[in-house]
C-alpha cells in the first residue's frame, strides 16, 4: 500500500517504523530536517522536508494516490485539515490525530465533516489502558480482547514459584483452568512453548483466558488483585486529564502533583473533585509529606521518561504497591520493570497498534477480518483477534489435521459468548472469533496462519 504519513513525531516515527516492516511504501512528511534525517537513515522510508498544509508538498509525495494519509502532527487542527486536503486531492483513506479533550468530544461531527476514516488519541488510548492496569495491580501488563471476555497478561516466575524446572505438559496448574501459557519471555527472546518446553526462574509466560479463569489463576498464586481506591498522578498533562476523568468516574480518589502553577489551576478548573498539589513529584521529601504510601497506585506521565521511571523508584521506596510510568523512548522495557516500576505504559505503540490494525484490514478489502492487534513486546510477537466471517477451507476441520505455522498458535476460540480453549479435537466454525499468537510477519487473514 501506498501511506503517506505527516510529522514525524514519538508517533509518526513508531508508525513509520512499523508499516515500512510490512511491505508498503511509505512517506513521512515533516518541516524539521533533523528529525528527518534520523528516519531516513534508520527506515527505508522516503522523507519530504516540507509542511503537509502545502498542496505542492502533498502533490510531491503523492498522495492522490495513498492508500492511506495519516496526519499525526502535535495540532488537532493541522491534522484535520491536512486529512482534508488529501482526501479531495485523491486519497482513499484518512486518520487524524485528534488530542484536544474539547475536539473529542466532537469527534463523530468531525469525521462526518471533515471525511475522516478514523481518528486517533494516543493520550486518551493511554489513559484507558491505564485504568485497566488498575483493575488488575497486580499484573505488569494487560490486553482485553473479545469485547473485554479475554485477558491476555503477564506472570514473571520468581524464584520460589512451584513451576520451575517443570515442563508445560507436566504443570497440572494450567489442567483444565480455561487458560493457556501463550508465549514465554526468556531474556530477549520469545517463542511459543510446546508441550516439552521448560520453565526457568524469571521467564516471564503470557497467560491468556477467560477474564475469571486468569483471575482464578492469580488467586491460587497468591496474586489477589488488592482494591485501588486512590491514586497519585505525576504531571498534569492531557493523559493525566483523560485518566483523571476515567477514574473520578469510577469513584476512585485522584491526587495530581504538577510543577507548572498555572497548570495547577487549570487543573483546578478541570477536575473539580480532584486534589491538585502544586510541587516536583520527584522530590522524595515532597511525596512522603503527601503520604504517597497510603495511596494504591502511583501513575507518573510526565514528559522525560528518566522522570517518570525515577519518580516510580521513589514512590516504590516509600511503599507505594502499584508503579505505573510512562516511558515513549527507551528500550528494554523489561530491564525498567525490574527496577521499581511495575507497569510501562507508551501511548504511541498502543496507537501504532490501532493504525496497523486498520492498514492491514486495508489490505484485505473483501475480508477486513482483524478486530484487535496487539504487539506484545518488542520481538514482533503480536496477539490479533479474527472475525470468521467467510466460509474458509479450513472450517470444521479438528485442529490436529490442520498445518499451522511453527510461530502462530490458536490460543482461544469464542462462540456464542462462550470461551473455549482449543484442543485437537476443536474445529473452527462460521461466525467465530479466534485469538492467535504468533511471531510471523504481516499477518492480515486468518488464512495466513496456516
Amino acid at each position: 500500500m501506498n501511506i503517506t504519513i505527516i510529522g514525524d513525531g514519538k508517533v509518526g516515527s513508531t508508525l513509520a517504523r512499523v508499516l515500512s516492516k510490512e511491505d508498503n511504501n511509505v512517506i513521512v512528511i515533516d518541516k524539521n530536517p533533523d528529525v528527518l534525517s534520523q528516519n531516513n537513515e534508520a527506515l527505508e522510508v522516503i522523507t519530504i522536508e516540507g509542511s503537509g498544509l502545502n498542496i505542492k508538498t502533498l502533490h510531491e509525495a503523492g498522495v492522490e494516490n495513498d492508500d492511506l494519509v495519516i496526519a499525526v502532527t502535535n495540532q488537532d487542527e493541522i491534522n484535520m485539515i491536512c486529512c482534508l486536503y488529501a482526501k479531495r486531492l485523491g486519497a482513499k483513506h484518512t486518520v487524524a490525530r485528534i488530542r484536544d479533550p474539547e475536539h473529542s468530544e466532537e469527534v463523530e461531527a468531525l469525521i462526518e465533516e471533515l471525511g475522516l476514516d478514523d481518528v486517533i488519541n494516543p493520550e486518551y488510548a493511554g489513559a484507558v489502558h491505564i485504568s485497566q492496569l488498575l483493575l488488575w495491580p497486580n499484573v505488569s501488563d494487560i490486553e482485553l480482547f473479545a469485547k473485554n471476555k479475554v485477558m491476555l497478561t503477564k506472570y514473571k516466575l520468581e524464584a520460589d514459584s512451584p513451576l520451575i524446572g517443570q515442563s508445560l505438559l507436566e504443570a497440572t496448574v494450567f489442567d483444565d483452568a480455561g487458560i493457556l501459557v501463550a508465549a514465554i519471555e526468556r531474556g530477549q527472546d520469545t517463542l511459543i512453548p510446546k508441550g516439552d518446553f521448560v520453565f526457568q526462574e524469571n521467564d516471564t509466560a503470557f497467560i491468556i483466558g477467560e477474564i475469571n479463569s486468569v483471575n482464578i489463576f492469580f488467586k491460587l498464586k497468591n496474586k489477589r488483585n488488592n482494591i485501588v481506591r486512590e491514586v497519585t498522578i505525576l504531571g498534569g498533562g492531557r493523559i493525566s486529564v483523560y485518566l483523571a476523568k476515567i477514574l473520578l468516574q469510577n469513584h476512585i480518589g485522584v491526587k495530581i502533583i504538577e510543577q507548572n502553577v498555572n497548570i495547577c489551576t487549570k487543573l483546578s478548573q478541570l477536575l473539580p473533585d480532584a486534589v491538585i498539589i502544586h510541587g516536583d513529584g520527584t522530590d522524595y521529601e515532597l511525596l512522603e509529606f503527601e503520604a504517597v504510601h497510603a495511596t494504591g497506585a502511583f501513575i507518573s506521565l510526565m514528559g522525560h521518561d528518566e522522570a517518570n521511571i525515577i519518580a516510580c523508584i521513589v514512590a516504590k521506596a516509600l511503599g507505594v504497591p502499584k508503579t505505573i510510568a510512562k516511558v515513549t523512548r527507551l528500550k528494554s522495557t523489561h530491564i525498567i520493570e525490574n527496577i521499581g516500576v511495575d507497569s510501562i505504559v507508551d501511548p504511541k505503540l498502543i496507537t501504532a497498534n490501532h493504525i496497523l490494525r486498520y492498514a492491514r484490514n486495508l489490505k484485505m478489502k473483501n475480508d477486513p477480518s482483524i478486530n484487535a492487534l496487539y504487539m506484545m513486546n518488542e520481538n514482533d510477537m503480536e496477539a490479533l483477534e479474527f472475525a470468521v466471517e467467510h466460509d474458509y477451507p479450513f472450517l470444521n476441520i479438528p485442529l490436529k489435521q490442520l498445518k499451522i505455522h511453527r510461530n502462530a498458535l490458536i490460543a482461544v476460540i469464542v462462540r456464542d459468548g462462550q470461551i473455549i480453549i482449543p484442543r485437537g479435537d476443536d474445529s473452527i466454525r462460521l461466525k467465530d472469533s479466534i485469538i492467535v499468537i504468533t511471531s510471523q510477519p504481516n499477518i492480515a487473514s486468518l488464512a495466513d496462519i496456516f
